[in-house]
C-alpha cells in the first residue's frame, strides 16, 4: 500500500531549527544542522530557519494598556511566515550564540515577535522546545532564562533537551596564544562539533521522546494566530 503524504506528516513529528545567530555559517548554525541531522536519525523531520534571513526586527515595542493585545512588534510578511512554521510544527530547537553574556540579538528580536502569539491565547502550548547556546564567556545563564521564558509560553522542555557548547574552553586545557588561536579556529570549531556531538543527539533523540508524549496526550494545536 502506498503511504499517503498526509499520513507520513502525521507519523513523523517536525522539529523546526531556529538558527538566531548573527550568521548562516557559524558554529552555532553548525552544531544546529548536526543536532537536525540526529533528528532525523532517530525518525522525525527537520528544516532550519536562517533568522538573519528575515526581517523580524527591530520590533517597534507598544504593548497595550490592558496587556491583553500585543499592538507592535509589527507583524510582515516574514513574520507572518515565521508563525506559521512553528506553528505548523511539532515543536522548535532555538540556537543562539552568547555575546557579552547575552543572547544574540536575533535571539531577542524572536523572542519579542513571540509575544503576539502568546497573547492571542498561547499558541505555542503544548509543543516541545529544545535549547541549543554557543558561547565563550557564560555561566548558563542565557539558557536557563530561555528555559523559563519557554516554559511561560507553555512549551514543554525536554530532559537534557538544553545544551551549551563552550566551542573554545571545552578544547583547550589553558588559554593558548593569540596567533595559536587565529591559526587554528577552524579546527577548533570542527572538533567542537564531533566533541558535542552525543549531547547534539541527546537532545534530538529526547525533542522525539516529548513530541510522542505530547502527541499520547491528545495536547495539539491551538490553531491559526491570524
Amino acid at each position: 500500500m502506498v503511504k499517503d503524504e498526509d499520513d507520513d506528516k502525521i507519523s513523523r513529528p517536525l522539529i523546526i531549527g531556529i538558527n538566531a545567530s548573527l550568521t548562516r555559517e557559524g558554529t552555532t548554525a553548525r552544531n544546529l544542522k548536526k543536532t537536525l541531522q540526529f533528528v532525523e536519525k532517530h525518525g522525525g523531520k527537520a528544516k532550519i530557519i536562517h533568522l538573519v534571513d528575515l526581517e523580524i526586527f527591530p520590533p517597534r515595542g507598544g504593548y497595550s494598556k490592558d496587556g491583553k493585545e500585543n499592538q507592535p512588534p509589527y507583524v510582515n510578511a516574514d513574520t507572518e511566515f515565521l508563525f506559521d512554521e512553528l506553528l505548523a510544527a511539532d515543536g522548535f530547537i532555538l540556537a543562539v550564540s552568547v555575546h557579552w553574556r547575552l543572547p544574540a540579538s536575533p535571539a531577542v528580536a524572536f523572542l519579542e515577535k513571540l509575544d503576539v502569539l502568546e497573547n492571542k491565547g498561547c499558541l505555542l502550548e503544548g509543543k516541545a522546545v529544545g535549547i541549543l547556546v554557543n558561547y565563550e564567556l557564560e555561566e548558563g545563564g542565557v539558557g536557563a532564562t530561555l528555559m523559563a521564558d519557554f516554559s511561560d509560553m507553555g512549551l514543554h522542555v525536554a530532559p537534557y533537551a538544553k545544551v551549551a557548547c563552550n566551542f573554545i574552553s571545552s578544547r583547550v586545557n589553558q588559554c593558548p596564544p593569540l596567533e595559536w588561536l587565529l591559526q587554528n579556529l577552524s579546527e577548533v570549531f570542527r572538533k567542537e562539533v564531533d566533541g558535542f556531538s552525543w549531547r547534539l543527539e541527546a537532545l534530538a533523540n529526547n525533542m522525539m521522546k516529548e513530541i510522542k508524549m505530547l502527541r499520547h496526550s491528545g495536547l495539539e494545536s491551538k490553531g491559526s494566530w491570524r
